[in-house]
């Protein structure tokens, strides 16, 4: 009897001292938590998206206004950026500023957007 009485307030005193445990385990661990935390949150997020579009797919007029939206697309993006050779410098140019923003590289270090392009 005398054992559970001992091993009741060893439970009684471990859970009294979670919080602090769990506050200093969170302190110390903060960066990885939160990272692994986005990731599960992407990947929960991409599947639910996924499931969305599949259950749309299914649809027999949702799927082929999926192919027409796509074809407009493609058709409105190389009228716009590929046609002329001033609008391919200006998604090369944007796409070189994605890179290096991506990469790392400092704002300052990126050349502005020609006038003639802007």
């Amino acid at each position: 009897m005398e054992e559970l009485v001992q091993i009741g307030l060893q439970i009684s005193h471990f859970l009294e001292q979670l919080p602090s445990y769990i506050k200093r385990f969170y302190k110390a661990y903060k960066s990885p938590i939160i990272g692994i935390g986005l990731i599960l949150a992407a990947i929960v997020t991409l599947r639910l998206m996924i499931a969305v579009i599949d259950a749309l797919n299914d649809l027999s007029l949702f799927a082929a206004s999926f192919e027409v939206i796509g074809i407009g697309f493609v058709i409105w993006f190389a009228y716009r950026y590929l046609l002329k050779a001033l609008t391919r410098q200006e998604i090369a140019l944007k796409i070189q500023i994605l890179k290096e923003q991506i990469i790392g590289k400092s704002d300052s270090d990126i050349d502005p957007l020609p006038e003639e392009i802007n």
